[in-house]
């Protein structure tokens, strides 16, 4: 607990898409998120600030550093539970893609774009692998790029259709390691099911 007031978050670290004066609220979620006041290593770099309604840095925030093993660890102040409906929010979910993106060291198995509550899945085989991808709104998105990381070269992609069929899905494309999926229409009642076959 804190006799300060703390209007937000300062999401400042632009290699992690961070900009100057970019806040992300604290104040508009029904629980307020729980929050600790953490003394990062020295060696830490500072991601975010939380500061007051006159924008004045109160604490540090949210911060990265390697561990003695070589690990990547990235450390958030607050609750995720008090949190939770707030990492649907375009600007966190921005920030949270620039924290995987650096703990993955570019590696991200699978992201949606897009600034609707949308769920992935990913399941990988020998040949081939699959993803899952779920819209929770109650909309129709227009559409989705679901991006992933590949150590494979994929030869083909196929798409569940409501029948329970698999249907060439023409709108993929991989350069080198790079996965993209173009997915139009996107429903809420109608999960799309995509499967990569490998050479």
């Amino acid at each position: 607990n804190t006799t300060h007031p703390l209007a937000g978050e300062h999401f400042h670290y632009r290699e992690f898409g961070g900009q100057s004066n970019r806040f992300l609220s604290l104040a508009i979620h029904q629980q307020k998120p729980r929050f600790t006041a953490i003394a990062p290593d020295t060696t830490a770099v500072e991601i975010s600030e939380i500061v007051d309604p006159d924008c004045q840095r109160r604490f540090s925030g949210t911060y990265a550093y390697r561990n003695r093993l070589g690990g990547r660890v990235v450390v958030l102040p607050l609750e995720f539970g008090g949190l939770a409906p707030g990492f649907a929010s375009p600007g966190r979910k921005a920030m949270m893609k620039g924290i995987f993106h650096w703990l993955t060291d570019g590696r991200i198995p699978l992201y949606l774009s897009g600034h609707r509550p949308v769920l992935p899945l990913r399941v990988d085989h020998p040949r081939y692998t699959v993803c899952g991808l779920y819209n929770l709104s109650l909309d129709e998105l227009p559409e989705v790029t679901a991006e992933m990381h590949l150590t494979r070269p994929v030869k083909s992609v196929e798409r569940l259709d409501l029948d329970g069929h698999w249907r060439p899905f023409a709108d993929f494309r991989q350069i080198h390691s790079h996965g993209q999926a173009t997915i139009s229409k996107f429903h809420y009642r109608e999960p799309v099911y995509l499967t990569l076959h490998h050479e």
